[in-house]
């Protein structure tokens, strides 16, 4: 999986450091946002091929940020993460555009099986 790039957008920096630890041991590249805006700075300067992006920012949320990364990059893979069961059973995960929605507490397992499906 080397040569792929992944931005995790969460503002739980413990969450975010782990999962860049778990994937980046994998052999991916990663790098962080902690808000919508750094997300979306952060992905005018790189092309990443699956953005792990959390329901609730502090700013805006995050299927504001998946609409304006889908007009930049068509293509784009997005793994949505909720904490909230609720979110979950009413967003239209086809309609977005998103691989996967996945509900806290994420394992490493599944957060590794989640990227590696939207990513194969």
């Amino acid at each position: 999986m080397k040569n792929k790039w992944i931005l995790i957008v969460d503002d739980d920096e413990g969450l975010v450091s782990t999962f860049k630890g778990i994937l980046e041991a994998e052999g991916y590249n990663v790098d962080v946002a902690t808000t919508g805006r750094g997300a979306l700075e952060k992905c005018e300067d790189t092309v990443f091929d699956l953005v792990i992006l959390d329901f609730m920012l502090p700013d805006m949320r995050g299927d504001e940020v998946l609409r304006y990364l889908k007009k930049i990059h068509r293509g784009l893979k997005v793994l949505l993460i909720t904490g909230y069961s609720t979110f979950k059973d009413s967003i239209d995960a086809l309609s977005l555009g998103i691989s996967e929605i996945l509900l806290k507490p994420i394992s490493p397992e599944e957060l590794l099986r989640a990227a590696g499906e939207a990513l194969s």
